[in-house]
């Protein structure tokens, strides 16, 4: 293979990073091109990624990005980032390319400050994730319903997209308190966030609802002859009114896209749904001394995730 060069990625080095992408894992589900990667890496409001290229000779062989993120439990918020994006050269695989940008990304995350990198491996790549120091935390919970139940609710129609910023901002502060008083680890709201996050995403068009009392993010994941309404991200105010809001939005995508299921993260929308570990098995890899972290500090009941925060985009 001759000698491998490490370096930081740049703007300039977008186009061959997404051939890369391409020529190394095809199109499959998740698009690639050069906007999904400035969306994700450049813009993503948590700040830039860290993106590290293997070149052999001039021939760029492997990418490898950790994005940014933020968690937070209590008042105390923490650096993370999120082990995405990543491809190695076909006629190169096999050679230790993946481990060494990974290993030279988790150096670089540490040296700013990071607490930990987390994902939701499939089951190919999670035995080399482990490998690397990554701890399975176990399957993520899931709140599962079937879509005949949302039939029976009548509500108004309530589905618009024009939030007023002071208003959305309280919406955001509430939420915070809410989570803030849980205790548990979960990525801070703000309408910059889900602008980004749901409105300007290039993979994925998402149905949202907007209004000063709740907001609610929801996509449609298609598995063979059932379609799915999952709901990404949830915010009330905590009124019977936010409520019936949020409710209304799921009766009509559900009936809209003709949905089988409703899942959410957790039983607040869902309230006749079946709670369990149907979810993709969450992966930790510290960045900090082994002192500073005890065995409970990342299992999963003490997370208030939505299935927005880990969801694959």
């Amino acid at each position: 293979m001759g000698e491998l060069r490490v370096r930081p990625a740049s703007e300039l080095d977008i186009p061959q990073i997404v051939e890369l992408l391409k020529r190394s894992l095809g199109e499959s589900l998740i698009k690639k091109s050069a906007e999904v990667w400035r969306y994700k890496h450049i813009d993503n409001p948590f700040g830039p990624s860290i993106v590290l290229l293997a070149h052999a000779g001039a021939r760029l062989v492997g990418v490898r990005a950790l994005m940014r993120w933020c968690w937070q439990r209590g008042e105390q918020s923490a650096i993370a980032f999120r082990a995405v994006d990543t491809a190695t050269d076909p006629a190169f695989q096999g050679r230790g390319i993946f481990k060494r940008l990974t290993m030279a990304a988790l150096e670089i995350a540490r040296e700013q400050g990071g607490q930990f990198v987390f994902n939701t491996p499939n089951k190919q790549s999670r035995p080399g994730y482990l490998k690397m120091g990554w701890k399975s935390q176990g399957k993520l919970r899931l709140a599962v319903a079937p879509a005949w139940g949302c039939r029976s609710w009548s509500t108004d129609q309530v589905i618009d997209r024009n939030p007023d910023p002071q208003h959305f901002a309280e919406l955001c502060q509430i939420e915070e308190r809410r989570l803030v008083q849980l205790g548990r680890w979960f990525t801070p709201k703000s309408l910059p966030y889900l602008q980004w996050r749901y409105r300007d995403c290039p993979l994925q068009n998402y149905l949202v609802l907007e209004k000063p009392q709740a907001y609610c993010a929801a996509c449609i994941r298609q598995h063979g002859r059932v379609n799915e309404l999952r709901l990404c991200d949830t915010l009330t105010d905590g009124s019977a009114l936010a409520r019936r809001q949020v409710l209304s939005a799921v009766r009509q995508w559900a009936r809209q896209h003709g949905c089988n299921l409703v899942t959410a993260a957790d039983r607040s929308v869902l309230k006749w749904s079946l709670l369990g570990r149907y979810g993709p098995e969450l992966t930790i890899r510290n960045l900090q001394s082994e002192a500073s972290v005890s065995d409970g500090d990342w299992a999963i009941p003490g997370w208030a995730y939505s299935l927005g925060d880990l969801e694959l985009f």
